[in-house]
């Protein structure tokens, strides 16, 4: 298990598009982020990714636990 899970890289885009774009192989996601404008899939992503966290620690804790460490 990787001490970085995913980076990202959230940037201003002039043009007034929004969205981001996904590099799973490299852990990287780039995310448009313009002011005014619909950020719905930013707040989805930021809620899963958090949930994923969440899960992750509970198992490594139940793992913990387990072993008696």
């Amino acid at each position: 298990m990787s001490p970085v899970q995913e980076v990202w890289a959230i940037y201003p885009n002039r043009y007034g598009t929004s969205g981001s774009k996904v590099y799973p192989d490299h852990k990287v996601s780039l995310i448009e982020l313009t002011p005014g404008l619909d950020h719905t899939y930013f707040v989805e992503k930021l809620k899963v990714s958090i949930d994923k966290l969440v899960e992750r620690s509970r198992t490594v804790m139940e793992f913990l636990d387990y072993i008696k460490v």
